[in-house]
C-alpha cells in the first residue's frame, strides 16, 4: 500500500516547483534592483556630502583617488582631473588646493630687472637630457619629502611615455639647476625644482616659461605660490578656471 503522504507530495511538488522558481527569480531581480538603486543613492549622497562638508568640492574625488592603486595609469588619470599626488608619511595623498597658483601664459611678463638679477647668460640650458638626475636632485631639496622613491620612479615612467619633461641648467657642463613637469594638453604642471648655485632655479624657470609660451602652452600650473612665478604673472586661480584650461587644452595639445 502506498504511503498517502508520499502520494500527495509528488503531485504537489510537480505543481509547485515552476511557481517557486518564478517567485525566486522575481525576488532576486528585485534584490538586484534594490542594490543598484542603493549604490546609486549612496554614491550621490557621498558626492553631495563632499561638496557640503568641505569648502573644496574636489575633496571627495581626492579621497577616492587615495584608495586606488598607485601606478602610472592612475597618476595620469589623477592629473587629468586636476589632482596631484604627494607621499605623506609613507601614504599616498592626492591634493587639489583652492585656489590653484598658476601662470596663464597670455599674461606672461618679463620684467628686465628679473633677467638682470638671475644673469641668464651664465647658464647653458637643455631639456630632457637628464630627467632622472633632475628628479633625484629635486627630491634632495628642503621640504621635498613628498617626492618619495616610488613617486620618483613613476615620474621617470611618465618621462618614458613622453608626458614628463625635464629642464636643465648647467655651468661648464655641470648640472647646477633644473626642474621637471608634466605636459597635459596645453597645460604644464610644474612639479619641483632645484639649484646648486645661486639663481640657477630661477634662471631655468625663465627659460622654461619662454619656451612654453613659444610652443603654444596656455598655462603653467605651480600648485603653490613661489616668488619667481608670481613676478612673471602667476596668480591665484579658481579651480574651475584651471580645470577649464586643462580640459580644453586636450583639444589642441601643445608640443614640448
Amino acid at each position: 500500500m502506498k504511503d498517502p503522504l508520499v502520494a500527495d507530495a509528488d503531485p504537489l511538488s510537480a505543481r509547485s516547483l515552476p511557481s517557486v522558481g518564478h517567485r525566486l527569480e522575481r525576488v532576486v531581480s528585485r534584490l538586484n534592483a534594490a542594490c543598484q538603486y542603493g549604490a546609486g543613492k549612496l554614491q550621490r549622497l557621498l558626492g553631495r556630502a563632499s561638496t557640503l562638508l568641505t569648502p573644496n568640492p574636489m575633496g571627495g574625488e581626492c579621497g577616492i583617488a587615495d584608495g586606488l592603486p598607485l601606478n602610472v595609469d592612475q597618476m595620469l588619470l589623477g592629473y587629468m582631473r586636476g589632482l596631484f599626488p604627494m607621499d605623506v608619511g609613507g601614504k599616498l595623498r592626492w591634493r587639489c588646493p583652492l585656489p590653484r597658483f598658476a601662470l596663464p601664459l597670455a599674461e606672461l611678463r618679463m620684467p628686465p630687472d628679473i633677467e638682470r638679477a638671475v644673469s641668464l647668460e651664465q647658464f647653458e640650458f637643455s631639456v630632457d637630457r637628464a630627467p632622472r638626475e633632475v628628479v633625484e636632485a629635486c627630491a634632495q631639496q628642503p621640504g621635498a619629502d613628498w617626492l618619495s622613491e616610488r613617486l620618483r620612479q613613476l615620474y621617470v615612467e611618465l618621462f618614458d611615455l613622453g608626458v614628463m619633461h625635464s629642464v636643465e641648467a648647467r655651468q661648464g657642463g655641470r648640472l647646477v639647476g633644473g626642474s621637471f613637469g608634466l605636459s597635459l594638453g596645453s597645460v604644464w604642471t610644474h612639479e619641483a625644482r632645484f639649484e646648486c648655485v645661486a639663481h640657477a632655479a630661477d634662471a631655468q624657470f625663465l627659460h622654461l616659461a619662454r619656451r612654453l609660451s613659444s610652443c603654444g602652452y596656455s598655462c603653467i600650473e605651480g600648485q603653490v605660490h613661489f616668488e619667481i612665478m608670481a613676478r612673471l604673472g602667476g596668480r591665484d586661480m579658481p579651480v574651475e578656471e584651471y580645470q577649464s584650461l586643462l580640459a580644453r587644452g586636450f583639444l589642441a595639445p601643445a608640443k614640448f
